[in-house]
């Protein structure tokens, strides 16, 4: 149960954020992405490297669930090893999941934005502005984007902090029902 559920989350990160982006590029807002793969290497990279990380990150998944039933089965060394390990795998996952619905949320809203006649015009007055500038100055753009890029996704809140541990929390207890150290 706990692979699906790992594996239905980052496919719902997998939608609201690169799906979406996406679509914002399509749109004409490419201009805007900060993420570092894009801005360098451009679009094709872009997602051959996304979809490669999901499936690194889905196949370990996979692979270490089954390694943590292995052990329980046997009752072998190290299971107090394995809970922490599976767990630090929830947070990673739970973490990328959560941040990618924030970030599809945003990317909502931006599109809800442009439907609006006022909002637009400004939006498309700042891609203008952006483009006149990578055109310009491509390299201080890249500079820019990445400093925008780190800092945003250094940005973490108490909240969502939290929020994550608690998810993690949920997760691992959905798929396991162990006791630590065997309390």
């Amino acid at each position: 149960m706990i692979i699906i559920l790992g594996i239905f989350f980052l496919l719902v990160g997998i939608l609201f954020d690169d799906v979406i982006t996406y679509v914002l590029i399509g749109k004409g807002f490419g201009v805007l992405e900060n993420n570092l793969v894009y801005v360098y290497y451009g679009l094709v990279i872009f997602i051959v490297a996304t979809w490669a990380g999901y499936i690194f990150i889905g196949y370990f998944w996979v692979m270490i669930n089954n390694w943590y039933r292995k052990i329980y089965m046997t009752n072998g060394v190290g299971r107090q090893w394995a809970d922490i390990l599976v767990f630090l795998w929830c947070i990673i996952i739970m973490f990328i999941v959560i941040n990618k619905v924030l970030l599809g949320w945003n990317h909502i809203n931006i599109i809800f934005d442009s439907f609006e006649e006022e909002k637009h015009i400004q939006q498309q007055a700042i891609i203008q502005q952006v483009t006149e500038y990578k055109e310009s100055h491509p390299e201080q753009y890249k500079v820019e984007m990445a400093s925008s890029y780190t800092t945003s996704f250094m940005k973490i809140s108490y909240f969502k902090m939290i929020l994550v541990i608690l998810a993690s929390y949920w997760l691992f207890r959905v798929g396991y029902k162990v006791k630590p150290y065997g309390c």
